[in-house]
């Protein structure tokens, strides 16, 4: 608790709460500036903002613990509010400060005035001041430096010799109690006059001495100290200076403050406990008063610079010293015993903060104190004088009280001008002297003071002339024969002991550390003290977690391998192979635990508990044990069964593989793990195993496990010997090249270039144009049989890994002599032609230049024209995507060119180059060594297969585009060859063709389509290919297009100009529809008429590209959905012939009879009027009356009147307008057709039936009425 009590004293508290508060303040800038801001803005989320309000509190701390102007804070403050919060501010709608520069720039303005009131500042202080830039502006000389490292090496040692105590002090108390040693023994400054015996007093203090060579030094005359000496006590250490810091304190004052600059260094706390300042009674009474005061401020400076520079408050001892060379005074106190001797002899004072220190209270106590002492001398006296015998004694002794009084005078006035209260310092509010001692170590012979005030001294001054300023005169006495005073001059010490042991000593409380220092250890304590709780409670914590983590850990794979030994037991008594995976994967995964990395854990795992890496060791050991043991036999076995069955199915290639993973997997042969594991998976993806394993990577995570070991064959079992034997039989039935072969593509494969497409043969958009026919067919080239894949791939590496390919045929074939199965590549026979050549690559370079040309073969044969290729770009596929490809294709850089052109360069293997390299050889006629000849051999064996194998099944392609047959020469560009050229210019101009029509069909004229294109579609099936599968199919679409085009725009023409016509005059009126309102007969002539509307438009636009003779009309051609626009064209027609029956058929007439076949008898007479026509009935014989309608009369009518039998009134029925005739049929009751297909009228008048027949209102059959109704204008279809 004292410590704490200490920590928050008053002076101290301010600073730690300031401390605190900048704590407390930087923690909320980090844990709660994300969530400050104002609307959306937060601009402390971020971690640099953050960091920068954190160095700016820090900053502000130093400012003001070094007292720095407070507007340094201001500008920083500032200046960190800019650069942060600028961003943010909003003025409108836009943010002035955020770009940088801006706010660079008002941050360097703050600076910038900042700098001026600095300068204002110091220019201000250099007013009042001007010695402030001395040290800048001037050069001082360079003081002489004084040696004082023999002081700080006496008070090093002395701390040194002191510290060896601490190793008989526990762990406990050197580390973790608060006092070290150091300070558990008090330290004291002893100062004072030269000559006023310091260091006799301390050795004369009866004071234990452990150091011998001091204790040696007790009882003698003590030598002049030269600086400094540290004395060693039991009690205490006392550090002896010399007089000289006092008496001489401007020569020596480097010297005084190395020993102050020592003790700070090595003591900061508590750098002394007290001081003890001497003087003797002769530098009291020997000096003037002058001399006095001069004694006084030195001894007051001294004590100054020690409170000052050693920040400590401790108690000063005044020891007046050589009180012997007071005369009687030897032969007044003699008679004391030892321990009388012992005693102390002087005045003590309270010591502490409620001892005030006036100028006058000081004075009169210490007078007052004084005269305790005076008055018991001076009662003591005349016993004294009554018991000593020797008149001279009794004279000495007479004086004494008078001496001592003059002396206590003087003394207490050196002590008030040392110790007086300044109103300046601390002194005002506590003193610093404890008391005041008369003392004496030892009493020499011969010395002794003289006090000049008495009357005989007086007189004697006089007459020897003397004039004495000081109140005595030390004068040296004549020697007397006394010998035994002499021998103990230096065995007696008056008033030390106890006050060294008693006073000093025990007053060691009374010192107060140094505050500043003090607060600061003990700060760094609470500090220390505080890690070190935590740092327990951490270690406490984490043990705590880690055991909690661990155990709950082992209790999770406790469960884990419960679990496994049930499946375990499980596939035991099972034995199936599907539960295998789940024990592989229990096993692996035994040591995982939530997402703990269980080879790299946190540090809360770890503090010395962590058990997953035993885990770990113990689980990969029983996952090793499950792949070797469990999985490596399942391979075995299904590597054994993939081998017979390529077997018996023949497949040598098949054979091959899996002869080789057999005997990989059964430790024979070179081990290749990632064939191994490719072979292996593949083998359980078609034999449907690994769904087990639910995932792919699994199983191969599995296998990578399983042959890193190196052991991974220790459960190994043995190959079928008779297995591999026959499979090796079947193998050696296939000749070498033909495996080889294989073996190279394999070896090669992750080197071939890039597979060959469309896009990259046609270039830009080349792919959009072509596509496969078949999706399942060939729609790349493989990059191995390409032109580069050929020279670049195959031809370079089939040397280098042929030899590789044998030795690896040798081992899996069983052959044990590797060298000899090369002998076969190696060996070159002569044809009968007489060239060098080795059968095993001329068989190998064989078979790829075959595959080579079935490849091309079916990829040229399967590509075709993507007819609709650019509807997505046009949103249909009409004329303008068909132009737009023509375009594509006859452009200079057409895809169709860059494609073939790139086809016959990818199948001409035969290069102009090589063929000149051979030329050269042979017509030079080299002298070529043996190796040459091979070369040269080989080169002109591949020259002759490449062109039998590959260029020759091209030739037509070749010679299409480049005009040359030959494989020798090169592609020509656009435009190169005969036939290229005349394909691309007919192009060209189908494309102009094609332009023309469609401007046509956008301005509404109709022009036939040229025959051109169907000629080019045939004559392009005797080009080669691919051309009859691109050019045709493209010319024929482009036609059917182009017509279908012609027929939307015709129907869209007729829409627009028949159709208005149509729904204006004709649609919703009668006879097209049951209606009030009738067609004008001007308009129905008008529209149908011959010349009319519709008879003169179908001339104009229909006429050429209409069929009429079929029915329904047609367009010509295969146009497709043409018979539902030209319905209304050919219905027109049959309501032209059949209403328009006059010459020229331009205007309306209809020509009918009309016949009663039967009447009533209870009707008399029939009457009709057809426009003034008059057809009447009487049950006459019947006679037809022919009518012609309409007449010329203004008004149409027709009438029918019945007169009955019976006068009980008529039945009459009258119809007028245009289609009166129409409307007296409608009116009918009923219409029955004839055995001759005309039509007869039922007429109901009255409940009197009458039949009227009417022939000649029909069309092919049909009643007229039946035209009319069925017609439909152009958008009703």
């Amino acid at each position: 608790m004292p410590y704490f009590n200490r920590i928050f004293a008053a002076r101290f508290l301010k600073t730690l709460l300031i401390v605190c508060c900048i704590g407390l303040l930087i923690a909320a800038i980090w844990f709660l500036g994300p969530f400050f801001g104002f609307g959306d803005s937060r601009p402390l989320q971020s971690v640099e903002s953050r960091v920068v309000f954190i160095l700016l509190a820090v900053l502000c701390l130093v400012i003001f613990w070094l007292r720095w102007p407070l507007f340094i804070a201001i500008t920083a403050t500032l200046c960190v509010m800019v650069w942060v919060f600028g961003p943010f501010l909003l003025a409108g709608e836009n943010h002035p400060l955020a770009p940088v520069s801006v706010r660079l720039a008002i941050i360097a303005i703050f600076l910038a005035g900042a700098l001026l009131y600095g300068l204002w500042l110091l220019l201000l202080a250099l007013k009042d001041n001007p010695a402030l830039l001395d040290k800048f502006a001037r050069r001082k000389a360079p003081a002489a430096e004084s040696d004082t490292s023999e002081i700080s090496a006496v008070i090093a040692s002395a701390i040194d010799y002191v510290n060896k105590s601490c190793s008989n002090l526990s762990f406990f108390q050197r580390v973790i109690l608060a006092r070290k040693p150091l300070d558990l023994l008090p330290w004291y400054m002893v100062l004072g006059t030269q000559g006023a015996g310091k260091t006799s007093a301390i050795l004369g203090a009866g004071q234990n001495f452990p150091m011998p060579e001091q204790l040696n030094q007790v009882g003698k005359p003590a030598q002049q100290t030269r600086n400094c000496e540290c004395w060693f006590t039991n009690d205490a250490v006392y550090v002896d200076t010399s007089g000289k810091y006092v008496s001489e304190p401007e020569a020596n004052i480097n010297e005084w403050h190395a020993i102050l600059k020592a003790l700070k260094k090595y003591r900061p706390v508590k750098a002394i406990n007290g001081a003890v300042v001497t003087f003797t009674a002769a530098d009291v009474l020997e000096r003037s008063q002058a001399e006095l005061f001069e004694l006084a401020a030195s001894l007051r400076a001294r004590v100054d610079e020690l409170r000052q520079t050693l920040g400590v408050r401790f108690p000063v001892y005044v020891m007046v010293t050589k009180l012997d060379q007071l005369p009687g005074f030897a032969e007044y106190f003699r008679i004391l015993t030892e321990q009388e001797r012992e005693q102390v002899w002087g005045v003590t004072f309270p010591y502490g903060d409620a001892r005030t220190a006036s100028v006058g209270e000081l004075n009169d106590q210490i007078k007052e104190e004084f005269s305790l002492l005076e008055d018991r001398i001076e009662r003591d006296m005349i016993v004294r004088l009554q018991e000593e015998y020797d008149n001279r004694d009794r004279k000495k002794m007479y004086a004494l009280p008078q001496d001592f009084l003059l002396l206590s005078e003087r003394v207490a006035e050196v002590v008030h001008n040392i110790f007086f209260a300044s109103r300046y310092d601390e002194t005002q509010s506590y003193t610093l002297l404890r008391g005041i001692y008369f003392s004496s170590s030892h009493q020499p012979v011969g010395l002794s003071l003289l006090n000049n005030q008495s009357i005989m001294h007086k007189w004697s001054n006089y007459v020897e002339g003397k004039t004495p300023t000081a109140v005595a005169s030390l004068t040296a006495q004549p020697e007397e024969s006394n010998f035994l005073i002499n021998n103990v001059s230096y065995g007696r010490q008056y008033f030390l002991k106890q006050l060294f042991s008693e006073v000093i000593v025990k007053d060691l409380g009374l010192a107060r550390y140094n505050l500043a220092n003090e607060s600061k250890y003990r700060l760094q304590r609470f500090l220390g003290h505080t890690f070190s709780v935590l740092l327990a409670f951490i270690l406490l914590n984490g043990f705590w977690n880690s055991y909690q983590y661990n155990n709950d850990y082992l209790d999770a794979v406790d469960t884990k391998v419960i679990t496994l030994g049930s499946e375990v037991k499980r596939f035991v008594d099972t034995t199936a192979d599907n539960l295998l995976p789940r024990l592989l994967t229990l096993s692996q995964y035994l040591p995982e635990y939530r997402s703990l990395d269980v080879f790299n854990p946190p540090l809360n795992w770890r503090y010395g508990l962590y058990t997953g890496d035993e885990v770990a060791r113990a689980s990969d050991s029983l996952y090793q044990f499950f792949l070797q043991r469990l999985l490596l036999p399942q391979i075995e076995h299904q590597v054994a069964l993939a081998l017979q069955e390529t077997i018996d199915n023949g497949n040598s290639e098949q054979i091959y593989r899996q002869l080789k993973i057999y005997l990989q997997v059964y430790g024979q042969g070179e081990f290749d793990k990632q064939y191994m594991i490719d072979s292996i998976t593949h083998l359980w993806e078609i034999t449907n195993k690994l769904q087990p394993y639910e995932e792919r990577r699994i199983f191969i995570s599995h296998l990578n496990n399983l042959f890193d070991s190196p052991e991974w064959r220790r459960f190994g079992q043995e190959p079928d010997e008779g297995l591999v034997k026959y499979a090796r039989a079947m193998l050696e039935r296939e000749d070498l090249a033909s495996r080889l072969y294989e073996r190279i593509k394999d070896s090669v494969a992750q080197d071939v270039p890039a597979d060959l497409t469309l896009s990259a043969m046609a270039k830009s958009r080349g792919g959009e144009l072509f596509s496969p026919l078949d999706e399942n067919g060939t729609t790349v080239i493989p990059g191995l049989f390409t032109h580069a894949g050929y020279y670049e791939v195959f031809k370079k590496k089939m040397g280098p890994n042929l030899i590789p390919l044998v030795r690896e045929d040798a081992w899996v074939l069983g052959k044990t002599e590797a060298d000899n199965a090369v002998a076969p590549v190696m060996q070159v026979k002569m044809t009968n032609s007489g060239a060098l050549v080795n059968p095993v690559q001329q068989k190998i370079l064989t078979l790829y230049l075959n595959e080579y040309t079935r490849h091309w073969q079916d990829f040229l044969g399967n590509i075709r024209i993507k007819m609709h290729a650019l509807s997505l770009d046009y949103g249909h596929a009409g004329m303008t995507a068909d132009i737009y490809m023509l375009r594509q294709l006859s452009a200079s850089d057409s895809p169709l060119v860059n494609f073939i052109t790139r086809a016959v360069s990818e199948t001409t293997l035969i290069s102009k180059e090589n063929k000149t390299l051979l030329d050269n050889v042979s017509n030079k006629g080299q002298i070529l060594n043996a190796a040459a000849k091979v070369n040269l051999a080989y080169a002109a064996m591949e020259k002759k297969l490449l062109h039998e194998r590959v260029d020759k099944h091209f030739a037509p392609l070749r010679e299409f585009v480049t005009g040359a047959r030959e494989s020798a020469g090169e592609a020509s560009p656009v435009g190169g060859g005969a036939e290229l050229s005349k394909l691309m210019g007919a192009l060209s101009e189908q494309y102009t063709l094609f332009v023309i029509y469609n401007d046509a069909l956008k301005n509404g004229n109709a022009i036939a389509l040229s025959d051109s294109v169907r000629q080019l579609s045939a004559e392009s099936q005797t080009w080669p290919d691919p051309l009859p599968n691109l050019i045709a199919p493209l010319l024929e679409g482009v036609w059917h297009r182009a017509s279908e085009e012609a027929v939307v725009r015709s129907n869209q023409d007729i829409e627009e100009n028949i159709g208005r016509v149509c729904h204006a005059t004709l649609q919703g009126r009668y006879p097209f529809a049951n209606s009030q309102r009738d067609v004008k007969l001007a308009d129905f002539e008008r529209f149908f008429a011959t010349g009319g509307l519709v008879d003169e438009y179908f001339k104009t636009n229909l006429a050429n590209i209409v069929d009429t003779s079929s029915r329904p009309w047609r367009y010509k051609g295969d146009v497709a959905d043409s018979a539902s626009t030209l319905d209304m064209f050919e219905r027109a027609a049959e309501i032209r012939n059949a209403f328009f029956q006059d010459e020229g058929g331009r205007r309306l007439s209809l020509t009918f009879d009309v016949s009663v076949p039967y009447l009533e008898p209870a009707i008399t007479q029939l009457n009709m009027n057809f426009d003034g026509k008059q057809v009447n009935y009487a049950h006459w014989p019947v006679s037809p009356v022919s009518v012609i309608w309409p007449t010329s009369h203004m008004t149409s009518r027709v009438t029918l009147n019945a007169t009955p039998r019976v006068a009980s009134g008529g039945s009459s029925l009258m119809f007028t307008g245009p289609w009166s005739l129409f409307r007296w049929i409608d009116s009918a009751s009923d219409i029955v057709a004839t055995h001759s297909g005309e039509m007869q009228l039922v007429f109901d008048l009255d409940s009197r039936r009458a039949n009227i027949e009417v022939t000649g209102l029909t069309y092919k059959d049909r009643p007229v009425m039946e035209l009319l109704k069925n017609f439909r204008c152009p958008s009703d279809y």
